[in-house]
């Protein structure tokens, strides 16, 4: 009988060998680092694509992930060809690369330009300039059933201290291991929500009907920040990910705690979690709350987690005495209901972006269509495609072809430019999602242009493959071949690594404009794009800001066959 390390390894390794297919020809680690970036940080295919660095002069670099412009993860990774490997350990000159080759990177221009790096990492370096950035995090991930040694943890704490204390940024080293890839993996796969006990203040009288149980507290912001602190990726069922430290909202919420927290509660809508359970334990004033998650109030919950855990200890007690309304709402079994109750409740914020039109009913329709008649599978909710895993026998097809709305919506909306929001593919894309943006997408989606354009968007996407597979190893020529071009010219296309979107609204702009049909004049637009970007110095930022959505718009008014 197989263990739960070797159950769990043959099912990311299923999902892993389909990503080496379509990515990273004979790389495991690769496809792992793309798996990983996507489980842990609900990154699409694309973005996790983006991210990874791995190959010829990577310095220990096998991915870097910007988050937020302001906190830059750096990545070394290694999945195991067999379910021997998963024995094999970790060395200790393997983590000081990552360390060594982090310091390397973020050091200054003169001390980068010494070191030899491969193209990627170099572009890399240009977007992680663009920010005034001063907390890191490193991560080692392996699917090991080995420990670290302690010694090797110490060696590198001392060498990540001895940085800290030399610039005065902020580091942190993670580490995850076959127990925490398969804690990963299940999570995603189950969508587990935590079980917990948060402590009140004041509860109100219940309220009940044959759906639900709503109780409702008055909770202690410290309550908040220590119940919620150590569990808030998995309590938030992944809004975290699109929390805005710095957005105008946020900064309202962190200047009433900072300033004006004892009316916090009468300054703040409140936080909603619904779960399967929960029970007022009346003697020791707290909830017991079973698999519960916030649906509506994340904003609020993740800011007082970032607040008070930078001030100190003794001052922290303060906010015992400041309060927020909390509403726990337990049903029988209404997932319909549960989903309208996400969606309404979050229609005034930004929310995990496949939330805000899950139960749209013309993306239904789409779907249905689109799963019906089409080799693809379109997932609008959360999990949904690992619940039609379970049931659907054709697991493999499914995973070969699943789409995720995300992209879905962003590759329509470059070609299209719907309501001039093409920009917004990729230099802001939850704001893409904004319900007032969202809107007008969706009244505009139709199910046989939108498949259209993904099918093109499929094509542009093996190009730029070819294209990654070249700058991390120069025996994959393919993209030489394709664009029809020598070796010294391939500089020339370095915009296609982050250039996905903006090329899709170039073939829009040409379809749309001059009746020009995209399918057959993909490379053709490329290399007459190439002129744009060619002499560009920070490409990535070129192919996403809305100057340069404007400027192609111009530039394409040239472009003839």
């Amino acid at each position: 009988m197989a263990t739960r390390f070797e159950r769990i390894y043959s099912d990311i390794k299923e999902s892993i060998e389909y990503l080496v297919g379509q990515y990273y020809p004979d790389n495991f680690s690769s496809a792992f680092g793309h798996y990983f970036l996507k489980t842990k940080f609900g990154l699409s295919d694309d973005e996790a694509a983006e991210c990874v660095t791995d190959g010829y002069d990577d310095n220990g670099i096998d991915a870097i992930y910007i988050e937020n412009n302001e906190t830059v993860h750096f990545f070394q990774f290694k999945f195991p060809s067999d379910l021997k490997g998963i024995s094999n350990g970790i060395k200790e000159d393997e983590i000081l690369k990552l360390e060594n080759g982090f310091e390397n990177f973020v050091s200054p221009n003169e001390d980068f330009s010494q070191i030899e790096w491969n193209e990627l990492l170099k572009e890399k370096r240009k977007e992680y300039d663009k920010f005034d950035i001063y907390n890191f995090k490193l991560w080692v991930i392996r699917f090991s059933n080995q420990t670290i040694s302690e010694k090797i943890i110490k060696k590198m704490n001392n060498c990540l201290k001895n940085y800290s204390n030399h610039t005065g940024n902020t580091i942190e080293f993670n580490y995850m291991l076959a127990e925490q890839c398969v804690a990963l993996y299940e999570k995603n796969i189950k969508n587990i929500c935590p079980d917990f006990k948060l402590k009140y203040k004041k509860t109100l009288s219940p309220f009940s009907d044959e759906k639900s149980l709503v109780i409702s507290a008055y909770v202690p912001l410290l309550d908040i920040y220590e119940t919620f602190s150590t569990i808030q990726d998995n309590v938030y069922e992944g809004n975290v990910r699109y929390l805005n430290p710095n957005s105008k909202i946020n900064d309202g919420i962190r200047k009433t705690i900072l300033h004006d927290y004892t009316n916090f509660h009468l300054l703040n809508n409140g936080i909603t979690i619904i779960c399967e359970s929960c029970n007022d334990n009346t003697a020791q004033a707290y909830l017991d709350v079973k698999s519960g998650t916030i649906i509506n109030g994340a904003q609020t919950v993740g800011t007082i987690i970032n607040t008070l855990k930078n001030i100190e200890e003794s001052e922290r007690q303060n906010y015992l005495n400041s309060f927020v309304f909390v509403k726990i709402v337990s049903f029988t079994n209404d997932e319909k209901l549960v989903n309208d109750m996400v969606y309404t409740l979050n229609t005034q914020n930004q929310m995990k972006n496949s939330y805000s039109i899950s139960n749209d009913p013309i993306v239904k329709k789409v779907q249905e269509k689109i799963n019906k008649d089409t080799e693809f599978f379109l997932e609008i909710k959360n999990n949904e495609f690992n619940f039609e895993k379970v049931k659907n026998n054709n697991s493999n097809k499914l995973t070969k072809n699943k789409i995720d709305i995300e992209t879905f919506i962003q590759v329509y909306v470059a070609f299209y430019n719907i309501s001039n929001l093409a920009n917004l593919t990729k230099n802001n894309k939850a704001s893409l999602f904004d319900i007032n943006n969202i809107e007008k997408v969706i009244n505009d989606l139709n199910y046989e242009k939108a498949i259209r354009v993904y099918k093109i968007y499929l094509q542009l996407m093996d190009i730029i493959k070819d294209y990654r597979a070249y700058r991390k190893n120069r025996d994959k020529k393919d993209i030489l071949n394709i664009l029809d071009i020598k070796e010294d010219e391939i500089n020339e296309y370095r915009y296609l690594n982050t250039g996905n979107f903006i090329i899709m609204y170039a073939l829009g702009i040409a379809n749309i404009n001059k009746n020009i049909e995209p399918e057959g004049n993909i490379i053709t637009i490329i290399k007459f794009l190439k002129d744009k970007f060619k002499d560009e110095s920070n490409i990535s930022n070129a192919t996403k800001t809305k100057e340069s959505f404007e400027q192609v718009k111009e530039f394409m008014k040239k472009f003839t066959i």
